[in-house]
């Protein structure tokens, strides 16, 4: 049997699954009881298939229990406070001073969610490896936030590669996902394109209209803003424009999935969506953190 290497560290050693939002974070956010994945491959729509887990549940196996249990959770425990307050919109802002910190637990997460979704055009390779290294966004990462008024947008991840060809050298790869009402995209380079990440960043930039931010790369010694007033513009159709490359790059309609599996359909069918949000959704049963004064 062959041993695969951690994606990041590339370590033999023993291997666990890495959540791709901590765990430990679920106090604070609504819980789904049932997740609905869909997926296009090269603009056809394969069918839509449903899970019973809560949307901050996926974790991907493959990466070594060094990674998982000592830097990435370090990352993600030094982020915990702000991000959780950014995703409830009890805050808009990241200072200066948590930036990096922010950033690199965005990042973290972006990779894992493009290694666990990897089955289509691979993962990027070289960014996990360097964000190892440095843990610093890799050279060509750019990273857009906004806030949703649809607390459930891509909430278990969204990941898109163009070309879809893994025997193609260069592209992007675009990871997407939803936390209570933030919404975050990380654009990675495939097999180092710059050019194409660069090209497909400007493109969300123009098609998002200031909807969202572009809070990676960043200067120095300046404090983030997120943009909030536009919430009700981000709901499916403006996400699947811009998380999708080939309308980003080849000005194409985007895909938009509009059916749920059947036996949602026929189980729902008539009910009251009260009824349905009491049964299916469990609050949270923490308030956010204090953010610090």
């Amino acid at each position: 049997m062959t041993i695969a290497p951690c994606p990041f560290c590339g370590s033999l050693g023993r291997k666990s699954k890495e959540h791709r939002i901590p765990e430990s974070w679920k106090p604070y956010f609504h819980l789904v009881s049932e997740v609905v994945h869909s997926t296009s491959i090269a603009g056809e729509v394969q069918p839509p298939r449903s899970s019973s887990r809560t949307q901050l549940d996926f974790q991907y196996g493959g990466i070594c229990e060094a990674c998982n249990n000592g830097w990435m959770r370090e990352i993600d425990e030094a982020a915990m406070v702000r991000l959780v307050n950014l995703a409830w919109a009890k805050t808009t802002e990241i200072p200066s001073s948590e930036v990096l910190t922010v950033m690199r637990s965005v990042v973290r997460a972006a990779l894992v969610t493009a290694w666990g979704k990897r089955r289509i055009g691979g993962h990027p390779e070289a960014s996990a490896e360097e964000f190892y290294r440095t843990r610093l966004p890799p050279p060509g990462t750019h990273v857009f936030m906004g806030f949703s008024d649809w607390i459930f947008l891509h909430a278990a991840g969204h990941h898109a590669v163009w070309p879809v060809d893994p025997d193609v050298v260069g592209g992007v790869h675009i990871v997407a996902w939803g936390l209570e009402r933030l919404y975050t995209i990380v654009v990675f380079p495939k097999d180092g394109d710059l050019v194409m990440a660069g090209q497909t960043a400007a493109a969300i930039r123009r098609t998002s209209k200031g909807v969202l931010r572009e809070v990676w790369p960043h200067a120095p010694g300046r404090p983030i803003v997120v943009p909030l007033a536009r919430s009700g513009e981000l709901d499916r159709v403006f996400a699947a424009r811009v998380t999708q490359a080939r309308p980003l790059l080849l000005n194409e309609a985007p895909v938009i999935p509009s059916e749920d599996p059947p036996n949602i359909v026929a189980r729902n069918e008539g009910r009251d969506p009260m009824d349905l949000l009491a049964e299916y959704v469990r609050p949270p049963t923490k308030a956010p953190p204090s953010l610090p004064t």
